[in-house]
């Protein structure tokens, strides 16, 4: 199975400027991530985030071959995390609107952000937790 679909070359071609590429894993359930990490280096949109030579790649292949740790990270990774917590910090952004966390800034700071990790929210900041949005949070950390 190739990783762009499409059944005619107009369509793999629209597929690939879109960046609708399946991800190793989802050809080959068992892929490891080391190398699935250096395939989707291989398959960036942008030849600047790809690897600059085929040498640069068959290095990382063999440090992936040893058992070493490939240098290989994908923008989409970078993507795919951003989308996940994008609704986290979107919460904490309402928290901070409705004066429920009041978090300290960094000097020099205009920015609101939220409580470091040595902080904790106070009690009605807490009631919604992040996983449910309904019952209130019984994580020992600060969701």
């Amino acid at each position: 199975m190739p990783p762009v679909g499409g059944v005619t070359e107009d369509e793999v071609v629209a597929n690939v400027r879109a960046g609708a590429i399946r991800l190793p894993v989802e050809i080959a359930p068992g892929a490891p991530e080391p190398l699935q990490a250096v395939a989707l280096k291989a398959l960036e949109a942008r030849p600047q985030d790809r690897y600059q030579s085929a040498r640069d790649m068959a290095l990382d292949l063999a440090r992936f071959l040893d058992g070493r740790p490939v240098t290989a990270r994908p923008s989409r990774y970078a993507s795919v995390l951003t989308a996940r917590i994008r609704p986290h910090l979107e919460q904490v952004e309402d928290w901070l609107r409705l004066k429920l966390i009041h978090p300290t800034r960094p000097a020099g700071s205009t920015r609101r952000t939220a409580p470091s990790s040595g902080e904790t929210m106070t009690g009605s900041a807490r009631a919604g937790c992040c996983r449910t949005r309904r019952s209130p949070c019984t994580s020992a950390r600060s969701c």
